[in-house]
């Protein structure tokens, strides 16, 4: 699960799994979770199954709580390796446990500790009859400046010690904050949060001078945003953009080229005559590239499957668009992988890097 899934126009939500039939209910529960991983719930308790999700909204981060009976969350290498957007969860357990595996490390998180973890992180987690509540917020906010990720998660702090106590106090405290609160006022709050959890995780504080005003909101921002959760959006073109955030194109185009710290190859799309749809091929095909190298030689993912995900349904024009913008064909960019190491390598690397930075660019 990611703030992306669950945002609505409403700052509180709720989904209760009560209804239906087993099935009905096994998928639905699946299904919501489809984000974070692969749910299963064993056969022998499917028919009694039910679950029930609080989710609240503020800015980029979202806290929760969940209530379900026993299942298991499972997140593969290649599924923690497409993650495109990291995000941090800071789980408090109120009832029930949580067992497994978290990045090849073993975890028992029992009632009243709190578990870190990551959404780019290799799971294999069983919830047993659990209550628990949760923090959501984007690993680039918490690690910023320190330019690093090792120390966030896997991480359990026991039940009774100071910072189980302290997080799961803050954690539960956002969940009862009221519904009037100005798009502002939540985007502090969960500003203010995120400098609250710094120091449990052991990053350093962020210096105040560099935290916005609170009536601060960087248009250049929320269009990165826009675009970035859109992506597999066939529809996705600068008109679309215009309208929801009711700029002109000129305007569009003026907050886009006058970003600093794009990677060239991105930077240059942008100044481009067709700036934005350039914009957008490229992040889309910069994405497949990562996820055609990434995809397992023994059961590779379909260019198709691929292509469509990032917003290219068309085999044929994606194959076309990704030998124009790379030199070569989606088949080759895997074949390089297996044959070629210090070839690829640079490819690779590049791709990475100019999709890594393209996300950090606004923030």
């Amino acid at each position: 699960m990611s703030p992306a899934s669950l945002l609505t126009l409403d700052r509180r939500h709720r989904t209760s799994i009560h209804s239906g039939s087993a099935a009905e209910r096994v998928a639905a529960w699946k299904a919501f979770l489809r984000v974070s991983g692969h749910a299963e719930i064993d056969p022998a308790i499917a028919d009694g199954f039910t679950a029930d999700v609080r989710t609240y909204t503020l800015g980029d981060a979202l806290t929760f709580k969940i209530v379900s009976d026993t299942f298991r969350l499972l997140r593969s290498k290649e599924e923690a390796g497409r993650v495109v957007r990291d995000q941090l969860f800071v789980n408090f357990v109120e009832r029930g446990r949580i067992i497994g595996r978290l990045a090849n490390r073993r975890i028992v998180a029992e009632a009243g500790s709190v578990l870190v973890s990551r959404l780019g992180m290799v799971m294999d987690l069983r919830f047993e009859e659990t209550s628990w509540y949760g923090f959501i917020v984007p690993v680039s906010e918490i690690s910023r400046p320190m330019g690093r990720t090792a120390s966030l998660g896997p991480r359990v702090f026991e039940p009774g010690s100071a910072s189980a106590v302290l997080l799961s106090f803050h954690i539960r405290s956002l969940l009862e904050l009221p519904d009037v609160l100005s798009a502002a006022q939540a985007k502090r709050i969960a500003s203010e949060s995120v400098r609250f959890l710094r120091p449990h995780l052991g990053c350093a504080p962020v210096d105040d001078a560099r935290s916005p005003p609170e009536d601060e909101e960087e248009p250049t921002i929320a269009i990165k945003r826009f675009i970035t959760e859109r992506l597999s959006d066939p529809e996705l073109r600068g008109d679309m953009i215009c309208r929801e955030f009711a700029i002109s194109r000129s305007t569009l185009y003026r907050l886009l080229r006058g970003t600093v710290g794009l990677p060239l190859r991105l930077d240059n799309a942008v100044q481009s005559p067709n700036g934005v749809s350039a914009l957008i091929r490229r992040l889309r095909l910069l994405c497949a590239h990562r996820d055609i190298e990434r995809s397992a030689a023994q059961d590779p993912e379909t260019f198709a499957a691929i292509g469509k995900r990032w917003g290219m349904p068309e085999e044929r024009t994606f194959r076309r668009a990704f030998a124009a913008e790379f030199g070569y064909p989606p088949s080759q960019a895997r074949r390089r992988k297996g044959s070629d190491a210090s070839q690829a390598a640079p490819v690779r690397a590049d791709a990475a890097r100019e999709i890594e930075r393209w996300f950090e660019a606004w923030h």
